[in-house]
């Protein structure tokens, strides 16, 4: 056990903090996606689904469809390097 927590557990914590910053960024998609369809948040709460739902009424949905993709991006790739 000595073993595990003095070599094993210090090299794991980078590979960790990745596969956080991956799955942020999926939660960020699922939620927008989701809000999107109407199952999400409701119109009140400003969500990235809710907007691009409003932009594609005014035809208007490429640039907050953009940056929730690159936030999303930003996210996952945050760590990566």
């Amino acid at each position: 056990m000595l073993l595990v927590v003095r070599h094993v557990l210090p090299l794991a914590w980078v590979p960790l903090i990745v596969e956080a910053n991956f799955a942020v960024a999926g939660v960020v998609i699922t939620e927008a996606g989701l809000s999107f369809l109407g199952l999400g948040v409701q119109p009140p709460e400003a969500s990235w689904g809710n907007i691009i739902c409003d932009g594609i009424r005014y035809g208007t949905a490429y640039g907050p469809g953009a940056k929730c993709c690159a936030d999303a991006g930003r996210l996952g790739g945050q760590f990566a390097g």
